[in-house]
């Protein structure tokens, strides 16, 4: 069965760790349920176009797996990519990363 959890984070767009019976994972990304402030927000459709497109270069992010705008399967248009374990950055004032690497970075 697959099972998901909600990060508790990821800017406005509702994002979910989704993990297969077999332990591999992914994340979903989806625009927000409810009527939308602004057209220019929350789309997932401009997300995955770009990631789609960056695979094909030297920059480094997920593979992005597919696009769903049928609004009747979650409620909103999503998207599915590789998960990638790594360090999450939560404040933009990155307080626990030394000088050196807030350079780098």
């Amino acid at each position: 069965m697959l099972t998901f959890s909600q990060f508790g984070f990821g800017q406005s767009n509702p994002t979910y760790l989704l993990t297969s019976p077999d332990g591999s994972k992914s994340v979903m990304r989806k625009k927000p349920p409810g009527k939308l402030l602004s057209k220019t927000a929350h789309q997932v459709d401009r997300e995955y176009k770009i990631i789609h497109a960056l695979e094909k270069t030297d920059v480094p992010v997920p593979k992005a797996y597919c696009l769903c705008e049928d609004e009747s399967i979650v409620g909103t248009a999503f998207y599915i990519m590789e998960f990638l374990d790594g360090r999450i950055i939560t404040d933009s004032w990155l307080p626990d990363v030394s000088e050196a690497d807030r350079t780098a970075m």
